[in-house]
């Protein structure tokens, strides 16, 4: 059993940062050489572990917790445009 100041396990935490950044899940899964399926089910981990059910909740989360930028979350949610 995990202590409870760390309730994410590794892979959760890496899941949960890749989420917050924005990417989709097949992206996650290539990135973390898991399936798609795998992905899916540390991300309701994650949700469930967290009683977060929502991305814009992991978001907050994550930043809030250190694991990514907030400039990050911003480009992740607002990407720029693309120039020709």
């Amino acid at each position: 059993m995990k202590k409870r100041g760390n309730i994410l396990t590794t892979r959760e935490a890496e899941v949960l940062q890749l989420i917050a950044e924005g990417h989709p899940n097949k992206q996650i899964a290539d990135q973390l050489s898991i399936s798609i399926k795998t992905v899916e089910k540390h991300r309701q981990q994650v949700m469930n572990k967290l009683n977060i059910h929502d991305i814009a909740g992991l978001t907050r989360y994550a930043i809030s917790k250190g694991m990514i930028e907030t400039n990050a979350a911003v480009n992740a949610l607002h990407p720029p445009p693309q120039t020709t």
